[in-house]
């Protein structure tokens, strides 16, 4: 499967409401603290869905999570 990583303003149905492409889908990234894993994952949550991030930096991925928005974390 193949996604767009580029950013577009918003997917719209006929009737103009915003569509989410990734609305209720959840996506674990692997290097998600930084680089292209954060990149990927802003957009993903860009698009609606719930990120869970994995990284060998502690430290950095909390930051990530905090950029991200996250309002739950976990540490495994």
């Amino acid at each position: 499967m193949m996604f767009e990583l580029s950013r577009v303003p918003g997917r719209r149905q006929e009737d103009g409401d915003r569509v989410a492409l990734l609305s209720g889908k959840t996506a674990v990234i692997t290097g998600g603290a930084q680089g292209l894993g954060l990149a990927i994952a802003e957009r993903f949550v860009d698009e609606g869905a719930r990120v869970v991030l994995g990284d060998v930096n502690l430290e950095a991925t909390q930051a990530a999570a905090a950029k991200l928005g996250g309002d739950r974390k976990s540490v495994v």
